[in-house]
């Protein structure tokens, strides 16, 4: 506000402002939540991306120790590669759910991928085939990319809603 550039005098209170002022206020703060929620939309590339990565990870689980370390480093590198190339693209960053919403579909998608190296880390010590493991890799691949965009669209609508309300 015009008022908020001019110093107030030494011992003088700023005045609260009028209920005009505050509801033009207010009406910004959604019009930019709104403009806000518009611009997080992931490309269509990142979630396959992501996608591939956890599916190295999990493919890793069953692979010889040379082999395996050496995915899973490639992993670990590539993850904060991939939202870094996103965040300076889009200049975007948002690394927590807005609401409860969002913050249960994260939890979901960590619990996919836990559960996706449980299931190569059984496969390894039995005597089955090592490319039961293919189902685990392939499962982890679509769930982190359908996930991942149901928590985009989660977020966006958390982002566009007013704060009480999420």
């Amino acid at each position: 506000m015009e008022r908020d550039l001019i110093p107030e005098p030494a011992g003088d209170k700023p005045q609260p402002p009028s209920a005009s002022e505050a509801a033009d206020i207010l009406s910004r703060l959604s019009a930019d939540r709104s403009r806000l929620a518009k611009q997080v939309v992931t490309p269509w590339w990142y979630h396959p991306a992501l996608g591939l990565i956890v599916s190295v990870l999990v493919l890793a689980q069953v692979l010889s120790p040379p082999l395996s370390i050496s995915l899973v480093t490639l992993g670990i590198i590539a993850i904060p590669v991939l939202t870094t190339a996103y965040s300076r693209r889009y200049g975007l960053s948002l690394t927590q759910p807005t609401g409860k919403r969002s913050g249960r579909m994260l939890l979901a998608s960590v619990g996919v991928l836990a559960l996706a190296m449980a299931g190569a880390l059984v496969v390894r010590p039995t005597e089955v085939s090592s490319w039961w493991v293919l189902p685990v890799v392939i499962s982890a691949f679509v769930a982190t990319v359908v996930l991942g965009r149901r928590y985009d669209k989660t977020l966006r609508k958390e982002l566009a809603q007013d704060q009480g309300t999420t």
